[in-house]
């Protein structure tokens, strides 16, 4: 859990301030880290596949490879090609919450739905960035995943392969997720009484 907190800590959750209200954080340096993930994901399964031997796992579970597949119709670029549907998915959801901020059940929605557009893209701004991150934590796991699949495949059936390290990422994956979620939830509520907060009352217009 402490490794979950340490992560979601560097996550872009909170942003600029409200004198600039929808400009929020950049978020450059998370796409780019998305993109360096997905990219270096595709390289290395279609560098690998050459050189894997002719039995692949096909389903690694907690107790390890529960089937071995020929490598011609082993789910070796699945991953990728989930990682990639996900990492689009996440991402549209993003910019859904930019374009139609009501779309989503918030706290303080009520409160939300009536600010002008652009306080709601400025109260909405810290989903984006989760949305982002999730995608950043999915990648990292289907990444680790093809990097294990690879190992295991050249250990071979019957090889007395240790397969924890999967079930512990997971975890630790799942704990950031809901660090990251509860940590959105409630500065997205903080941003809608900030916006609230420096309207001018019916008696100072």
């Amino acid at each position: 859990m402490d490794l979950a907190q340490a992560f979601c800590n560097i996550l872009p959750m909170t942003e600029t301030r409200f004198n600039k209200p929808d400009a929020g954080t950049s978020y450059t340096w998370l796409h780019v880290l998305n993109a360096v993930l997905l990219l270096g994901l595709w390289v290395f399964a279609i560098g690998a596949y050459p050189g894997l031997p002719e039995q692949v796992p096909g389903h690694i579970g907690g107790s390890g490879v529960t089937r071995w597949d020929a490598k011609q119709s082993s789910p070796w670029f699945i991953l990728p090609i989930i990682a990639l549907v996900n990492a689009a998915m996440m991402y549209g959801i993003s910019a859904i919450s930019h374009s139609t901020p009501g779309s989503f059940n918030v706290p303080a929605k009520t409160q939300l739905m009536k600010l002008p557009r652009e306080g709601q893209r400025y109260a909405m701004a810290p989903m984006r960035g989760f949305m982002y991150g999730m995608a950043t934590w999915l990648l990292v796991l289907l990444g680790y995943i093809q990097v294990e699949m690879y190992r295991i495949a050249h250990a071979g059936p019957g090889a007395d392969v240790a397969t924890s390290g999967l079930l512990w990422v997971t975890i630790l994956m799942v704990a950031a997720v809901v660090i990251m979620a509860v940590r959105m939830s409630g500065t997205v509520k903080r941003r809608i009484m900030e916006w609230e907060s420096t309207q001018p009352t019916p008696e100072e217009a």
